[in-house]
């Protein structure tokens, strides 16, 4: 027993004496708790009320959610697992793919940006008119050209001449 405690015990404060020996039981208990600062014990049994009364709470709810499951048997266990691989499988198929679907996102965005490239190109085509006089334009090239093709026959019909008199 340390000193201070020796003091609190042994030497009760002047007037407690008194008062403790007269008492009733439960002031008694007061009294020595007051005198040996046992307040701590009680504020430690009263944290351990509160926790045991939360475990007894989640353990009433786990029980509860336990009650709720139906059928949890090995049969149901062996489902659950089956289910769980197939899950699994699909998750790594789905992996595997994704470089696959990476690259079709690529290329389906590298579609769309030509699309609209040549939906502009398209519109500026459309945009594009013919020049008034182009079509007396075509006959007078037409015409030039037949001119042309007799102005040649006549330079070979004049130099064919030409040898024979010469």
């Amino acid at each position: 027993m340390s000193a201070e405690q020796f003091f609190q015990v042994v030497l009760l404060p002047q007037g407690e004496f008194a008062r403790f020996l007269h008492a009733k039981p439960a002031q008694r208990q007061e009294i020595l708790v007051n005198l040996l600062g046992l307040h701590v014990y009680q504020r430690i049994g009263e944290r351990a009320g509160i926790a045991q009364r939360e475990a007894e709470t989640r353990a009433a709810a786990t029980r509860s959610l336990l009650g709720d499951i139906s059928g949890a048997d090995d049969a149901a266990l062996a489902a659950a697992e089956g289910s769980l691989d197939r899950a699994r499988r699909l998750g790594a198929d789905v992996e595997s793919g994704l470089p696959a679907l990476t690259r079709a996102i690529g290329a389906g965005e590298k579609a769309r940006l030509d699309l609209e490239r040549v939906e502009r190109e398209l519109t500026t085509l459309g945009a594009v008119r013919v020049p008034e006089g182009v079509a007396s334009l075509g006959q007078a090239v037409a015409s030039a050209r037949d001119i042309a093709d007799k102005a040649d026959q006549a330079v070979l019909a004049a130099e064919e001449r030409e040898e024979k008199a010469a």
